[in-house]
């Protein structure tokens, strides 16, 4: 029992310093924890802001795009609807021509055949 107490007595100091340095490495790794966490939570917010960034120039670029996009479709559009009246124009004019032509070959065939009848 005696070299129990003993050994208890001897051991006393050692385990409040062993208990020390354990409250001291706690500490320690809390702190370079807490500094890591802070990096890391800088890095992230810097990664975030480029990202929005990069994402809202490649939705401007993609606006304009589609702005130019949309320009050119509706000049398209425009230049074949032109192009359609432009032919529908040609056809009227084509038409009327042919049909007055058909018109004075058949009032000449009439005026001849009412000569030639009197």
């Amino acid at each position: 029992v005696v070299r129990r107490r003993i050994a208890i007595i001897k051991f006393k100091p050692m385990l409040m310093e062993h208990r020390a340095a354990i409250t001291l490495q706690c500490a320690w790794r809390v702190k370079v924890a807490k500094k890591t966490y802070a990096e890391h939570n800088a890095a992230r917010k810097i990664q975030a802001a480029t990202r929005g960034w990069f994402t809202f120039s490649a939705y401007t670029a993609f606006k304009a795009a589609r702005k130019i996009q949309s320009w050119y479709r509706c000049q398209a559009t425009r230049r074949g609807y032109l192009y359609y009246i432009s032919a529908r124009k040609i056809q009227t004019i084509w038409r009327g021509y042919d049909a007055r032509k058909l018109a004075d070959e058949e009032r000449w065939l009439r005026d001849y055949a009412a000569t030639m009848i009197q």
